[in-house]
């Protein structure tokens, strides 16, 4: 009889993010003024492709400060 490790059900995302929550960074709030009708569009676009609006502006500042 062979011993076989235990296989996780849980997926990879859910450990990413139970991991983030652990190392969790503090956050600061940033404001920015835009045309109304530029943040409707893009409120819009963000839940068509099922994403947050504060998850694209710190993809976006993220890929700004790694230039």
């Amino acid at each position: 009889m062979t011993l076989r490790a235990k296989v996780s059900t849980r997926k990879t995302t859910a450990k990413e993010k139970a991991l983030q929550e652990v190392i969790k960074e503090r956050t600061v709030r940033l404001n920015a003024n835009i045309p109304h009708s530029l943040y409707k569009d893009l409120k819009v676009k963000a839940a068509l492709e099922d994403k947050s609006i504060n998850d694209l502006v710190l993809q976006w500042v993220k890929k700004y400060v790694s230039k």
